[in-house]
């Protein structure tokens, strides 16, 4: 048999062996991640999933509250509810995390807007009436004020976000008074560089990748709980908010940059004052309340930690000194006959325990909040109440 004939002869069989090891090789992957399956159920309980996939399908549930908004960026979709993170968020159909109510004041009725972001949305709330707005309404009943809170803050919003929503659609409920508590967020896009007045660079896209807009899919790697297990035994378990910024493609903070630009705090004062003027002409009276910002002693890596991921522009240990910079703004404007300010960043009372993390309340921080914006909001009610009065 000539060589050309030997070697015809062995291609089957080496194809066929190549194939034979293929499928053993699946075979015994396949093999491996059940019992990597079956071990974490005899363990815990559940077929659980990996941390990765996990989370992913968490923020797959959490971004139906939110929608693309054309001068917004991002919204809240009207009448959305969903159960997640253990939480229950609603959205009634005009589009606030606030009980379902008419576009129309009611006669009698002093209603207060909440601006802000996700700390005036108050995510970590477990539900709609723990929210430090919720709250307040109800402390301001008990005081016998006819009032009605709306939340209307939405997570990732700037102070650019705030101006838009006052004017496209917040001036319909007829407020008589806003609270606006911001500053943070600001802080994102006025890390960036070059830094864009409009916001658009350093926010937009960040903030949809946060909130799960752009989420993509995740791989088949992670979410093998064998090679999950693997990893565990290799290199330990990895931090949840190591998962949080692999499934949100986003970076931990790998910034040195310590301090933000002067034009960007010249355009955060540029929205408030475009805010306050909105109001002023349309008789709203308006509270100030600069962003409060707290690294937790026991979680302090942690803490710093997630404030790289929402501001990657920034070293994380430098980002209280400029969110001062611009609560500095806040104070600067509410001086002389200003608008009324709640400087509450300087209060002793809090503690560690008031936040779950940076930004965001716990439920007691959310109720301490409520009560010491209770007595501040209630006497500019009094005096809007007056105002209107005078005014017929």
């Amino acid at each position: 048999m000539g060589t050309r004939a030997r070697r015809a002869f062995r291609r089957p069989s080496t194809v066929l062996l190549s194939g034979l090891l293929l499928v053993a090789s699946l075979l015994l992957v396949a093999l491996l991640e059940g019992g990597a399956r079956a071990f974490h159920r005899l363990r815990s309980g559940d077929w659980a999933p990996t941390r990765v996939s996990a989370m992913h399908d968490q923020i797959a549930i959490a971004r139906q509250v939110y929608r693309p908004h054309a001068f917004l960026n991002v919204a809240l979709r009207e009448d959305a509810r969903i159960h997640v993170y253990g939480r229950e968020i609603a959205v009634n159909s005009l589009g606030y995390r606030s009980p379902e109510r008419p576009l129309r004041k009611p006669a009698g009725v002093l209603r207060v807007l909440c601006a802000g972001g996700s700390t005036t949305f108050d995510i970590r709330a477990q539900s709609n009436d723990l929210t430090w707005p919720s709250l307040l309404e109800r402390e301001l009943r008990r005081r016998g004020q006819p009032a009605e809170v709306w939340n209307a803050g939405v997570p990732g919003w700037t102070s650019l976000e705030n101006v838009i929503s006052l004017a496209s659609r917040d001036l319909d409920l007829e407020p008589d008074l806003i609270v606006l508590l911001q500053g943070v967020n600001d802080l994102q896009p006025a890390a960036w560089l070059p830094f864009d007045r409009q916001y658009e660079q350093g926010h937009a896209a960040l903030v949809r990748r946060h909130l799960g807009l752009d989420l993509g899919p995740i791989s088949l790697a992670d979410r093998s709980v064998l090679l999950e297990t693997l990893n565990d035994l290799l290199h330990g378990p990895r931090d949840p908010l190591h998962v949080l910024a692999r499934v949100k493609r986003v970076e931990l903070g790998t910034s040195s940059r310590t301090t933000v630009p002067p034009e960007a705090l010249a355009t955060f004062e540029r929205n408030i004052r475009s805010l306050l003027a909105l109001a002023r002409d349309h008789h709203i009276a308006v509270v100030l309340v600069p962003q409060l910002t707290r690294i937790r002693a026991d979680v302090a890596d942690s803490d710093y930690a997630l404030i790289g991921i929402w501001i990657p522009g920034l070293l994380p240990a430098a980002v209280p000194a400029q969110l001062q910079k611009m609560n500095d703004v806040l104070r600067r404007l509410a001086a002389g006959a200003g608008p009324r300010l709640v400087d509450l960043t300087r209060s002793p009372d809090w503690q560690d325990v008031d936040f779950g993390d940076p930004w965001h309340f716990s439920a007691q921080g959310s109720e301490h909040f409520a009560r010491l914006l209770a007595d501040p909001v209630a006497q500019e009610l009094a005096r809007a109440k007056h105002a209107a009065e005078t005014a017929r």
